[in-house]
C-alpha cells in the first residue's frame, strides 16, 4: 500500500494544486482502496446532490467520497473503461463537470473552479486513453 508521502509526490508532479486535501479525514478512508500500481492524478473538492464530495481522479478509477458524516462517508468508485462522456459547464469562474457513465448514470459535480474542473478533465480524458492504450495492447 502506498503511504502519503508517495501519493503527495504523485499528486504535485501531475500539478495538482489541491494536494494538501490528502490530509482530509475522507481522503484517509481511501487510502487502503488505492492500489500500489494505481498512480494518484488530480483531487477536487465539489457538491453532488448539495453534499460535499471529494473526487480523486487515479490512472485507473474515479473514486468519489461523501463528506464524513456521524454516519460515516459514503464511496463510489468507477473504472475509467465506463466513463462515457464527460461535460463541462461553466458560469464565470464556477464549474460544474456532469460524468455520463456506461450504465447511462449521470453524477454532476457543482461549485468547482473552472481552473481546476478544467485541468481534473483535461487530466481524466489522457488516463482514459493511455487506461484503453494497455487494455488494446494487453486484448492483442
Amino acid at each position: 500500500m502506498k503511504n502519503i508521502d508517495q501519493i503527495k509526490k504523485e499528486l504535485i508532479s501531475n500539478h495538482c494544486s489541491n494536494f494538501e486535501l490528502i490530509e482530509k479525514r475522507e481522503f484517509t478512508r481511501a487510502l487502503n482502496m488505492i492500489f500500489d500500481l494505481e498512480k494518484m492524478l488530480y483531487l477536487i473538492v465539489g457538491s453532488i446532490d448539495n453534499e460535499p464530495w471529494l473526487l480523486l481522479l487515479t490512472d485507473q478509477r474515479i473514486i468519489m467520497i461523501q463528506k464524513e458524516t456521524e454516519m460515516g462517508s459514503f464511496i463510489q468508485q468507477y473504472g475509467l473503461e465506463e466513463v462515457n462522456d464527460l461535460k463541462l459547464d461553466s458560469f464565470g469562474k464556477i464549474a460544474a463537470l456532469t460524468f455520463i457513465f456506461e450504465n447511462k448514470s449521470l453524477i454532476k459535480v457543482d461549485y468547482l473552479s473552472l481552473k481546476q474542473a478544467n485541468e481534473f478533465g483535461r487530466l481524466l480524458v489522457e488516463a482514459i486513453e493511455n487506461w484503453t492504450n494497455k487494455l488494446d495492447q494487453f486484448l492483442v
